[in-house]
Order: C-alpha cells, then sequence, then structure tokens
C-alpha cells in the first residue's frame, strides 16, 4: 500500500513473508539511524554555529529531500503542472513535510526575477530542483551549466531545440544532472481541426513573442501545416503582454478568419486580450490549451497539464530513490491529450463554423449553450450512508505492483468524491500476501474470523481464494482479469450469490478496430499465446473472434517457457503477418522487450494491450484499460452494496474506460503513418512531433 493511503483509512498490514533481505534492510536503516544520531548529539555545537542550510544538509538524508520547484508565471496550466508534479512525487513514496519539503519560486513572467531566482535556487542548498515550462527550463539550466544541482524538467514544448544542452531523444542525449519530459502542442491536429470545423476557411492569424523557442517551435509546424492544407497563416510579433490587443486586433485589420493560439508563454498570460479582439470581430479562437475554451475559445486543444506536471513528479521521485540512472534516460515526449469545446461561442461566430456531433462526444469539457460547464466522467453526489453504522471493511491484495498502486490510487479518489469518511463511515484493514497463496488464504480467514462486513480482493489469486472459501460476508472484486476463470460464475450475470465486482478484461473489439484504423489493407495478425495459462488461452481465442469481425485473421504461435519468447516473436514477426497484437498473459508480459525487438528488427507495427508498454514497452499504439478508473469503479461498486444493493443481482463489469496511447516515435521507426484521428483522440501521444 502506497504511503499516499495514509490518513484516509485505518490499515492493519500484515506481511509475515518477510524476506531475510528486508529484515537486513530494517536492521541496516536502524543502525545508520542510531550512528546519525550520535553523530547529531557529538556535533552540536558545530551545527548550531553553522548557517541553516548547512544544517539542513548535514540531516536530510535522515529527514527529508529539500525540493525547489519553479516555474515562470502564475497561469493555471502551470499550477495544475506544479500539483500534478507534487502529487507525482508523493506516488513515489515522497510525502510533503515527511519524506521532502517544498520550496516555491514563480518568477511572475519577469526574466529580470527569472534569472534572480535561478541563482537562489542555486545557492539554496537544494537536493532537486524541478522547473515547469521552457523559460523556467532554460534560465535554471544556464544558471547550472556545471552540474551543481540536479534538475528535472516537464511543461515544455521542445527540450530539444531549447538550447539547453539536450542534442537527441536517446539515452544520455543531456546532461547527466538534466532529465524531464516534453509536451510539444498538437499543432498539426489542431490545424487540421480547424479545417474540419469550417472547411471554406482560408486565413488564420496567430500572435508570437519571437523570442521564445517555445513560440517559434509552434509557429514553424504552425505554418507548415497550413501549407500543407492550403491555408495563409498571418503572424503578428510582440515582446510583452501589453502589445497582444493591438497585435491581435491587427490580424483582424488583414481578415483572419480565426486565431491560432499557443506554445508562447507572452501570449497565453495576455489570452483576454486575444479573446477581447476575437469577439470584436466575431472569430473563434483556436487554442492548445484545455483552459481557454472555458474562458470563451472555441477549441481548446491540447495537454492535461496536471498529468504532464504527475509524470514529471514521478521521474524525480525515482531520480531522488535511484531507481533511474540518468546515464541511461533518454529525454521524450508526453502529451496527455485534452479536448475542451464551447458551444456559446459557437453562436456568437460570423462565419458558419460547426461542432459536430463526434467532436462534441469526445470532448473532456464541454460548454454548452448557456454557458454551463459539463465535464466527462462527473457524476451527481450519491445518497449518504444510514447513519448509526461504521463499515468493517478488508482488502485483500496478492501482491504489490504498479497496476495495484494504480487501482489503489483510483480508490481512494473515488471514496473521497463519494464522500466516504474514513473512521466515521468505514475502516479499512488493508493486507498484502506478498505473493504467497497460503499467505492469501490466511488473510481471507482473518477476515472472516473478525466478521468483517464486506470482504474486497484485489487481484486474481485472491479472487481465487476467496471463491475455494466462500465467506460469509459479501465480496466485491477488483482487478481481475477474468472472473469466471477464477470460479466465480457461469457469465457476467449468473454467478456465485454474495460476489460482484470489476474485472480488468481486454477490450478486444476496440483493439480490433484500431488495428483496422492503422492498417486498412491488413489481413493477418500475429499474437504469442501461452497454452498452460487460462487467461492467455481466454485471451487469444477473444481477440481471434474480434478480429474475424471485421474479416482479419489471427496467426497464433504457442510458446510455454520464457526461453521460447524470444525465438517464437522473431519467427511470427518474419511471417506473413501484418501487424503482431500481443495479447495479455503473465508469461509474455514479462517478455515484451524480445517481441517489441523483434518487431523493430521486422518493421511490422505491434500493438498492446498494456499502457505502460506504448509508452516506454516498444509498442506503436496500446488500447489499455485504465486501471485507475478501475479503482473508481470498484469504490462505487462497493458503495451501491453498503447503500443495500444485494451483490447476487449486480452483474460483474469491465472497466468502464478503455484508454488509447500512441508512441509517434515507434510508429516512424517502422515507416507507420498514424491517422491524424487517431493521435487526436488518443489519450496519451509518446514520442516527438511528427
Amino acid at each position: 500500500m502506497k504511503a499516499g493511503l495514509a490518513g484516509w483509512c485505518t490499515m492493519n498490514w500484515e506481511c509475515n513473508m518477510a524476506t531475510s533481505k528486508e529484515r537486513q534492510g530494517v536492521f541496516e536503516t536502524a543502525r545508520r539511524l542510531a550512528l546519525g544520531l550520535g553523530l547529531i548529539v557529538a556535533a552540536a555545537a558545530v551545527l548550531l554555529a553553522s548557517d541553516l542550510r548547512q544544517r539542513k544538509t548535514a540531516t536530510h538524508a535522515r529527514e527529508a529531500f529539500s525540493i525547489a520547484i519553479f516555474q515562470h508565471a502564475s497561469r493555471p496550466i502551470l499550477d495544475d503542472a506544479v500539483r500534478g508534479t507534487m502529487d507525482g512525487l508523493a506516488e513515489t513514496g515522497f510525502q510533503e513535510g515527511r519524506q521532502i519539503t517544498y520550496t516555491r519560486f514563480n518568477a511572475e513572467g519577469d526574466l529580470v526575477t527569472a534569472n534572480a531566482i535561478a541563482q537562489s535556487i542555486l545557492q539554496g542548498g537544494f537536493d532537486l530542483v524541478v522547473t515547469v515550462s521552457t523559460p523556467s527550463l532554460q534560465t535554471m539550466a544556464n544558471a547550472n551549466q556545471g552540474g551543481k544541482l540536479r534538475h528535472v524538467f516537464s511543461v515544455v514544448t521542445d527540450p530539444f531545440n531549447a538550447g539547453v544542452g539536450i542534442t537527441g531523444d536517446g539515452p544520455g542525449q543531456h546532461p547527466d544532472h538534466l532529465l524531464g519530459i516534453g509536451t510539444f502542442q498538437p499543432v498539426r491536429q489542431t490545424v487540421q481541426l480547424a479545417k474540419q470545423l469550417y472547411p471554406a476557411l482560408k486565413t488564420l492569424g496567430t500572435v508570437i513573442n519571437p523570442g521564445e523557442a517555445c513560440s517559434l517551435a509552434c509557429l514553424d509546424m504552425a505554418q507548415d501545416e497550413c501549407r500543407r492544407l492550403g491555408l495563409e497563416l498571418l503572424v503578428a510579433q510582440v515582446e510583452n503582454t501589453a502589445g497582444v490587443y493591438e497585435a491581435a486586433s491587427s490580424l483582424t485589420a488583414r481578415n483572419a478568419e480565426a486565431f491560432l493560439i499557443g506554445g508562447d508563454n507572452t501570449i497565453e498570460a495576455a489570452i483576454e486580450s486575444v479573446l477581447r479582439a476575437a469577439n470584436a470581430a466575431r472569430i473563434p479562437i483556436l487554442a492548445y490549451a484545455p483552459d481557454h475554451a472555458v474562458a470563451g475559445a472555441l477549441i481548446g486543444f491540447g495537454a492535461n497539464y496536471y498529468d504532464v506536471g504527475k509524470t514529471g513528479g514521478r521521474l524525480a521521485g525515482d531520480l531522488l530513490s535511484g531507481k533511474i540512472d540518468p546515464r541511461q534516460f533518454a529525454v521524450h515526449d508526453v502529451m496527455p491529450r485534452k479536448l475542451a469545446v464551447n458551444l456559446q461561442t459557437l453562436t456568437r461566430l460570423r462565419d458558419p463554423w460547426r461542432l459536430p456531433e463526434d467532436v462534441v462526444a469526445a470532448a473532456d469539457i464541454v460548454i454548452d449553450a448557456e454557458g454551463r460547464k459539463q465535464e466527462r466522467g462527473a457524476e451527481p453526489p450519491p445518497p449518504p450512508l444510514p447513519p448509526g453504522k461504521t463499515w468493517q471493511l478488508h482488502m485483500v491484495s496478492y501482491s504489490q505492483s504498479l497496476m495495484v498502486e494504480q487501482w489503489m490510487k483510483g480508490f481512494q479518489e473515488a471514496c473521497d468524491r463519494l464522500g466516504l469518511r474514513p473512521g466515521s463511515d468505514y475502516v479499512l484493514t488493508y493486507r498484502n500476501a506478498q505473493g504467497d497463496m497460503q499467505t492469501a488464504n490466511m488473510m481471507i480467514d482473518a477476515a472472516v474470523d473478525s466478521r468483517a462486513d464486506l470482504l474486497l480482493t484485489i487481484t486474481t489469486p485472491t479472487l481465487e481464494a476467496a471463491v475455494h472459501k466462500k465467506p460469509p460476508m459479501p465480496v466485491v472484486f477488483g482487478l481481475t482479469a477474468n472472473p469466471l476463470l477464477a470460479g466465480a460464475g457461469e457469465s457476467f450475470t449468473q454467478h456465485l450469490p454474495g460476489f460482484t465486482g470489476i474485472c480488468t478484461m481486454s477490450d478486444y473489439d476496440g483493439m480490433a478496430a484500431t488495428v483496422r484504423e492503422c492498417l486498412p489493407k491488413a489481413k493477418r495478425i500475429g499474437t504469442l499465446f501461452n497454452p498452460s495459462e487460462d487467461n492467455s488461452v481466454f485471451n487469444k481465442e477473444k481477440m481471434e473472434a474480434a478480429l474475424a469481425k471485421i474479416g482479419l485473421a489471427l496467426v497464433a504461435r504457442a510458446t510455454s517457457e520464457s526461453s521460447e519468447v524470444p525465438a517464437a516473436a522473431q519467427a511470427l514477426a518474419s511471417s506473413d503477418v501484418d501487424a503482431i497484437c500481443q495479447v495479455a498473459g503473465n508469461l509474455h508480459d514479462a517478455g515484451f522487450p524480445a517481441i517489441a525487438q523483434a518487431a523493430r528488427q521486422a518493421r511490422k507495427p505491434l500493438f498492446s494491450f498494456v499502457s505502460g508498454q506504448a509508452v516506454s514497452g516498444g509498442a506503436t499504439v496500446a488500447v489499455a484499460r485504465d486501471y485507475e478508473q478501475g479503482g473508481r469503479d470498484h469504490a462505487a461498486l462497493m458503495l451501491r452494496v453498503m447503500l443495500g444493493e444485494n451483490p447476487t443481482g449486480i452483474p460483474f463489469a469491465a472497466i468502464s474506460r478503455t484508454i488509447i496511447v500512441v508512441n509517434l516515435d515507434n510508429a516512424a521507426q517502422i515507416g507507420l503513418d498514424l491517422p491524424a484521428a487517431l493521435r487526436q483522440r488518443a489519450d496519451q501521444v509518446v514520442g516527438k512531433k511528427q
């Protein structure tokens, strides 16, 4: 269980299977702490005579890392990214006030102030600096050229051309002390969307500050895409926010039919001036920041900057904990897409712009014709629990993994959002079997003995244990690949009494449709499967049926041992298949790097059901279940039982959200041009711009 769960539930950690290595680690930690305390006492006089920063440096290894967070200005997307950064660090085990302390710096858009801040951070004795935005990256990197301070960056449009020593996207092609992620704006897709929404469009206008590298990078791509689509792009330049309204107005005087805005900190900070000019001319704004649609732009199509910041925060946490070797790290692009549309703005335009139903349906945020904000996934609050009872919830997980952590994060968020009060509405006892089936059985026995009101199982083995024991309390399972194979029922509606839950069964039809979209001329798709693994066989059969519906054949090769995977993958990739779509299964999840290598060598597209395999594992496209959403679904289902619904009558359900991740770099390596529509609706786009 992650440290982030502390404070929202009462837990009872039971890990009786601790290894000797773990015990040795505890002993070693205790020894170091004892030695450190002794040194503090012996050197008290010296420490009292030293300045505050020196004392922090001497003790931070025992107490907390000191982190500087440096943002360029007060803007919603940067504020969201900073919040995400802190949450990302917390997810990796660094809680504010415990393992980590923050000092936040904000230049408020002033470069002189930014340079002074950079020097202050460099001399402040911090363990790490996290910068948010391109100007903050450049300012801090320039001050820190000697590598005195470790530096992680995010919310940077184009780190490869930011002039900070990043020479490419391969491992080690950056200064050892400087790591981070890029987030290139969806420039081409936004221009394409503009043409789709107004087919008669001829002229776009944009305002830029030529002193910003991120602005020039977006401008170059916008000009190229406009040339390709036969559009004219008018450009007005400014040096500061004071000139933005006049510059925007000059573009409307030159017959600009819409504004294309984004990737420029100066213009972003003065978006109200652009809106004023657009409203006066009754033309729309197409922006790269989703929040601008809430303010009045017709379209806001860009990154979910909270998620961008969270990715940067996780990177910072992994760096602090030693999980990342900077020399092996590769700077890459991360673009979790977010679309916002404004139907109220549509009613005010002079030209016949339109927002088709499919665009509105794909939007994360919709401002309706009356100006009301509707956010995808938002639900009305549930009814309160009957007073007078504190539910005793017992949760048993088979092991700890990234999937479990993502699931539990969603579960925590949903409990908070649903208004469930820890200690009052419920007490949660969490147990982890540490991968041991005997321990899992004992933990379920303990839940029965303690008269728990509800049993929550996490992962397939713990559900199998509960099915075998048939405990007297309701069972709500989660993170289970196939509850039917686990013995929980004959179908999703005909199942064991007292059982219900959320499974992670793959979206086979969604994957088949995505394969066809990417490869319209394909005929044969390959996969590996393990005939001795029930889930692998089941997934292979389901994928075969889904592909058959759209006229594709599945070519499946069997492997039962890890040593067989590389050769089988090479044989499959070199056969007459048009692509590889690797079905989920323990053996082939572990052997996925060999499958990715074989597909890359044969220049065959590789499709995956696991999002991380597209982010960093070599897959071109992933159609994956959202495990955080699965945790939220789990909590919502649990609440239905707590409100009195009989679990016997509740059908099993799959996770309610599938996410699409595309990797542009992996696609480019095999010469595959991914469809623009797929890139636009993808939840995350990884890799350099196309």
